[in-house]
């Protein structure tokens, strides 16, 4: 995942503007905890869960997102939490 600065503002490669893509227009959120910095999708049309994180928390604005495929199991208890 990298970021560039171009004239002041924080700017994502093809991978972040990927991934804000499939979040807005493609997967269905289904729950979204610790305070907003995990999300969990779910693609309507394969059935696959996937999660959104912030592994570069510290950073302005969360830093670049990572989305990783999760199984069924995981997504299931994130649900109940």
């Amino acid at each position: 995942m990298q970021m560039g600065v171009y004239q002041g503002a924080m700017l994502g490669n093809a991978t972040c503007k990927r991934i804000d893509l499939l979040i807005h227009h493609y997967l269905q959120k289904v729950s979204v905890t610790d305070g907003g910095w995990t999300i969990n999708y779910i693609d309507p049309e394969d059935g696959r869960y996937w999660l959104l994180t912030y592994p570069s928390g510290e950073m302005q604005g969360g830093g670049p997102t990572l989305l990783s495929v999760i199984p069924k199991s995981v997504a299931k208890e994130l649900l109940n939490k």
